[in-house]
This record gives structure tokens, C-alpha cells and sequence, in this order.
């Protein structure tokens, strides 16, 4: 099992482990709160890098109650992968693109938990931590930074930042590291409500 496995595997196991307490001062993931518009860049690093364009725009329905939600996925690819079956996303961050904009799933989980206030720290057990570290401004909207630093041998190393609004259900950002190095993130480049 990689590391990054083993690390995603002990986030899962942290979250399920907390009771969800939503209050003003926690991001609540994924649940949202309106009409609004939302447009990534997102990256997967590395000798396979690739760069995609995500964007999920939620509106009003004429229907009472429902919403007209609206995703597209921009990228540059060759025109082999034109002829192959990639343009139907079957290109590996195609298909990862929306799981990628919402973060990593286990570590967003884990942060909806915590005070949003710089300085906040949440051990995991002995395994490692989560803090907020400070406050970042994307596409004009200012969030807090969050990291996630996990245990290995004798060290601790960094494996997971995402930097949340509390008023959003997406993350700002989202970026996974390997050996220090960041192998996907995500990058709000565009929020509006509509």
C-alpha cells in the first residue's frame, strides 16, 4: 500500500470517527446554498502532467425547488487522443476532473469538523494533524488554508491542503502531495452567485 494510500485510508477512518457539528465558524462541504457559478483549473502533475478547465454553474429552475446544474470540462489534448476514445473522458483527469474539484473527499470531511480560525490545530491521534495556517484570497474570495501533515517514520509530512469558505460548498483549493511534491490540485479561478 502507498503512502498516499495509507494516508487517505487514515483520513477516512479520523472523519468517521468525528461526529459532523456544523456552526457559523465550520465549512460544511458540498451542500449548496443557492445559485452560484464556480470555474477550476485543475492539474495533475508529474510526466503524465495534464491541465484541465472544470466549471459547475448551479441555477434556478423554473420548477419550485429544483436547479439547473451545468458542468463543462476544457482541455488541450493531441490529435491522437482526438481519434482515441479521450474526448469522451476516457483521458485519466477527464474523468478524475470532478473528483478533483471537490478536494480530497476524506481530508474536506475531516476540516468541515474544525473551527475555521488561523491557528486552529486538531491532532489525529498521535498519526499526525490538521491545522489552519492562514487565510488565502482566490478569485476574490477569501478562504482559510488548511493542511495536513501525517506521520511517516520519524517525520512529518505534509500530504493535503484545501483552503474553504465557510459560505461555499466547494473548496477555493485543493492540492495532494507525494514525497513533497504536489501530484493534483485545484485552483478556483472564477466564483459568482447568480
Amino acid at each position: 500500500m502507498s503512502r498516499t494510500t495509507r494516508a487517505l485510508a487514515l483520513c477516512l477512518t479520523l472523519v468517521l470517527g468525528f461526529a459532523v457539528v456544523a456552526t457559523a465558524d465550520t465549512w460544511t462541504p458540498y451542500e449548496f446554498k443557492g445559485p452560484a457559478f464556480y470555474k477550476y483549473r485543475i492539474v495533475q502533475h508529474g510526466s503524465d502532467a495534464v491541465e484541465v478547465v472544470y466549471s459547475l454553474d448551479v441555477e434556478q429552475s423554473e420548477l419550485p425547488g429544483k436547479y439547473q446544474v451545468t458542468s463543462t470540462v476544457r482541455s488541450v489534448m493531441d490529435e491522437k487522443d482526438l481519434k482515441g476514445g479521450a474526448v469522451f473522458g476516457a483521458s485519466p483527469i477527464l474523468t478524475m476532473a470532478p473528483m478533483l474539484m471537490l478536494g480530497n473527499p476524506m481530508f474536506s470531511g475531516l476540516i468541515s469538523q474544525m473551527d475555521l480560525a488561523v491557528g486552529t490545530k486538531r491532532d489525529l491521534f498521535g498519526a499526525g494533524y490538521a491545522e489552519v495556517v492562514a487565510m488565502e484570497t482566490l478569485a476574490g474570495v477569501e478562504g482559510f488554508r488548511c493542511e495536513l501533515y501525517l506521520k511517516e517514520g520519524e517525520k512529518t509530512v505534509k500530504q493535503a491542503e484545501i483552503t474553504v469558505h465557510p459560505d461555499l460548498a466547494l473548496p477555493l483549493k485543493s492540492r495532494v502531495y507525494d514525497d513533497g511534491e504536489i501530484q493534483f490540485e485545484m485552483t478556483l479561478l472564477e466564483y459568482r452567485k447568480h
